[in-house]
């Protein structure tokens, strides 16, 4: 997945895009086993790999170094105090309504983006059976959360192969001019038409 991740690093680079010259150094091995520690659950391959490659970005005024689907990377650190923040809040909605809440936020669910009002998770409930397997992407949408629980991606990789897909074939591009993404919607595949996380 790292060799994936540098092609598209440098596709986007081309492309003049914020992201590709913002991001921070990635996560040292030792980084990534203490959050796994900090979080008590270990992390997939994918969202190890994805931290090792970049750790947050480095705030600029006036840039922002977003996604294709206009979402600003998190660090590990900011991770960390996301889950445990998200989790005592469901923890707090479900006390107030009785033990049971439609409010959740998935016991090994892991943010990539920083939160707003939408987030991306990874969910890593399979990597303490085996760390080779999938994380499965989901959005948060706060002011939604019975949409929470589906799927959106069946993994990280399913995202990254998607964005170069469909930078190489010219559908999904930077505009500096107005320092914004821009997709040819009619040219997307049906299959690749996942608003919120790959556009």
């Amino acid at each position: 997945m790292r060799d994936l991740l540098q092609e598209l690093n440098d596709r986007w680079a081309e492309q003049s895009a914020p992201i590709a010259r913002y991001l921070l150094p990635g996560a040292t091995e030792q980084e990534l086993d203490e959050a796994e520690k900090q979080l008590g659950f270990p992390l997939s391959a994918e969202v190890r790999d994805w931290y090792g490659w970049h750790n947050g970005y480095d705030l600029v005024p006036g840039l922002a170094p977003q996604w294709p689907s206009r979402k600003l990377p998190g660090s590990l650190k900011e991770a960390v105090r996301d889950h445990h923040a998200s989790r005592a809040q469901a923890r707090e909605f479900a006390e107030e309504a009785g033990g049971v809440a439609e409010w959740n936020f998935g016991a090994t669910w892991v943010a990539l983006t920083r939160p707003g009002k939408q987030m991306v998770v990874a969910d890593n409930d399979r990597a303490g059976q085996d760390s080779l397997a999938p994380s499965a992407l989901r959005l948060i949408i706060f002011d939604e959360p019975e949409k929470w629980n589906p799927p959106r991606l069946p993994s990280l990789m399913s995202l990254l192969e998607a964005w170069l897909t469909l930078t190489q074939q010219g559908t999904l591009r930077f505009n500096p001019t107005v320092g914004d993404w821009e997709e040819d919607w009619s040219a997307v595949p049906q299959h690749l038409r996942v608003r919120g996380l790959i556009l």
